[in-house]
């Protein structure tokens, strides 16, 4: 499953309503958030090419965004008693579970932004 992380580059000043539509469908609310999308929203991503960019995440990349920038709900920060109640020994085979489809960031406790 390849993974694409998506980063809002633009506001939303004077923004058409279906591209405004598609960052809202993307969860890409404000300048500078990053989230993950599969494939599936490759139409979407050209839809709002203007605003974003994006590119194919891999395992160290994913691995690095988690330890440093996800949050729990509460604005919490991920820690090795968290990963171990998720079933998870560290913050790789999270990245690697994430990038093979096995979980998802919400289904893992974690903000999707």
């Amino acid at each position: 499953m390849t993974l694409f992380a998506v980063i809002r580059v633009r506001g939303s000043v004077r923004l058409n309503p279906n591209i405004k539509k598609t960052l809202e469908m993307l969860r890409i609310f404000k300048v500078n958030h990053l989230v993950l999308v599969g494939e599936s929203a490759k139409g979407m991503l050209n839809t709002v090419q203007s605003f974003v960019t994006w590119g194919e995440i891999d395992e160290k990349t994913l691995t690095h965004l988690l330890e440093k920038r996800a949050r729990l709900s509460g604005n919490g920060r991920p820690d090795e008693k968290f990963l171990k109640e998720k079933g998870f020994g560290s913050f790789e085979e999270l990245a690697k579970a994430i990038l093979e489809g096995k979980t998802t960031l919400e289904k893992a406790g974690l903000k999707p932004v």
